[in-house]
């Protein structure tokens, strides 16, 4: 696969077609190609957990901001039910 390129094998491999991509590639090259396949996809499946963990620190990080006690631990008053009448 020196210097030579594959059309669409970005599209192949990312689509499930790895088989056909390997198949299209010469067979003294192919087991550089798997092994370049599935390096491949597991960058991609480390840099998408990366990010979703990131994602996940920043929502709890959002949820301890937003969500916190009021000062003086006091919890806000109840507020009165619609249509309450005062009684003597």
């Amino acid at each position: 696969m020196c210097g030579q390129r594959l059309p669409d094998a970005g599209q192949g491999g990312g689509g499930g077609g790895a088989r056909e991509l390997l198949a299209r590639v010469p067979s003294g090259r192919r087991a550089a190609a798997d092994q370049a396949l599935h390096a491949a996809f597991a960058s991609g499946l480390n840099a998408a957990a990366l990010a979703a963990g990131a994602a996940g620190l920043l929502a709890g990080a959002v949820v301890l901001v937003l969500v916190r006690e009021r000062p003086g631990g006091a919890p806000a008053a109840a507020p009165e039910p619609v249509g309450a009448v005062e009684r003597p």
